[in-house]
């Protein structure tokens, strides 16, 4: 598919479907608190109608499950990443990685979800406070991250994590940090920045 709307050529990289504006976190750093749209989930069938569009058409290269809200907290999270499989369309989650479950990290691997961009973000308890997180502390937080990062390098090979830390435009507010890492990186180079810092491995708490 070559065509173009207007200046608009099609398929277009990438094309951010909006499951809900809900979210469970209210982080200082995002403009949630500003939004005046009523909050809600996107019906399920017209998830589905829309996944049918791209599929059938190919409009999009990539869906992507996010604007605002945590694409995890719709109820029917695990059906609309499946059934998206089933259309064969690609998607990218991004997700603050609260919610992601055992169950819901195997639909997203059985899947092959196209790519998983965990918001990580803050990496201690003092900078955690200003992720606004409803019912999560630090250390649970801590523990999902480790647990997601470490079942996508064990089984999800047909994934991409990409972790983005400290990506905010009010990062260097937030915390000092090493000059080489980039405002989104993925573990790789996370992985590969240790080592030349003189780790010798990071399966800490944090990876």
């Amino acid at each position: 598919m070559t065509e173009r709307i207007g200046a608009i050529k099609l398929p277009v990289n990438r094309l951010h479907m909006e499951l809900t504006n809900v979210c469970n976190f209210s982080c200082e750093f995002c403009p949630d608190s500003k939004m005046r749209r009523q909050r809600g989930f996107m019906p399920l069938e017209m998830a589905k109608s829309i996944l049918d569009d791209v599929g059938r058409t190919g409009i999009a290269k990539l869906v992507l499950f996010h604007v605002m809200g945590e694409p995890t907290l719709h109820p029917h999270f695990i059906d609309i990443v499946r059934y998206a499989k089933h259309k064969n369309v690609d998607v990218c989650i991004t997700t603050n990685g609260s919610h992601m479950e055992k169950e819901v990290l195997n639909a997203l691997i059985q899947a092959k979800v196209k790519q998983v961009i965990l918001s990580l973000q803050t990496p201690d308890g003092n900078t955690f406070s200003m992720r606004g997180a409803r019912g999560v502390s630090f250390e649970d937080y801590a523990e999902y991250t480790t647990f997601i990062a470490r079942t996508f390098m064990n089984n999800g090979h047909h994934s991409k994590l990409t972790i983005h830390f400290l990506s905010s435009p009010l990062r260097k507010l937030i915390i000092p940090i090493a000059k080489e890492f980039c405002i989104a990186d993925t573990s790789k180079k996370i992985t590969s920045v240790s080592k030349d810092m003189g780790r010798k491995d990071t399966e800490g708490d944090w990876l």
